[in-house]
């Protein structure tokens, strides 16, 4: 994994020269190292991006830099409901991608022109798709009744850091119960309210289960 200042001042300077594909190849060295190197020594074959329950292919054809991402698959779903949401998401949420719907398979799609490949650009696309992904795919799959086209890559934390972070958490909910024992014997029961939100918070915001941080978008 690369993640430095170096690649990215590098990519930034390759643009502002017009070495854009030179460029578009250092933002995804930026983003990761070995992605970058499949994607560098073969520019028009491309890579394709495990994310989760889903495959980036992102490719150059034709002097365009192009993104393909099928989602989820909806020929036995609640289309009407997800493809409200999908309009709700193409208007409010996505910027420059959009998901668009071939054959009852939801794919997010980009494409621009290589002199248009600013790194902020391609480095915002790639993490909006992947932010939304992860926002959503649970909630079609689970309550509308869509299909993953790719079953999510899982993998498990080891056995020691499942152990660490139970334990935790058991912390957490002991401390969160002291301090509700103490404002309920001083009387002041209105800050037990208090107490069980930033609890929740500290569950939500340090463990972060869903995968993502509310901030990280």
């Amino acid at each position: 994994m690369s993640f430095g200042r170096f690649n990215w001042k590098t990519a930034e300077d390759q643009y502002k020269q017009g070495q854009y594909l030179e460029a578009l190849c250092s933002t995804i060295t930026y983003i990761d190292s070995e992605i970058g190197a499949k994607f560098k020594a073969d520019p028009e074959a491309g890579v394709s991006v495990p994310h989760g329950s889903m495959q980036l292919f992102i490719k150059v054809s034709n002097n365009e830099f192009q993104l393909l991402s099928p989602f989820v698959d909806i020929s036995q779903a609640q289309k009407l409901v997800i493809l409200r949401k999908v309009c709700e998401i193409n208007f409010n949420i996505l910027s420059l991608a959009k998901i668009e719907c071939k054959e009852d398979t939801l794919s997010f799609l980009f494409r621009c022109p290589l002199e248009a490949c600013e790194a902020w650009k391609i480095y915002d696309i790639l993490r909006e798709v992947c932010w939304t992904a992860d926002k959503y795919d649970d909630d079609f799959v689970v309550l509308h009744n869509a299909r993953w086209v790719y079953q999510p890559v899982i993998d498990m934390y080891s056995a020691d850091r499942q152990e660490k972070s139970w334990n935790g958490l058991k912390q957490t909910l002991a401390e969160a119960n002291n301090w509700i024992t103490y404002w309920k014997q001083l009387g002041y029961k209105y800050l037990v309210w208090d107490v069980i939100y930033i609890t929740l918070m500290k569950v939500e915001y340090i463990a972060a289960p869903q995968g993502f941080l509310k901030k990280s978008h």
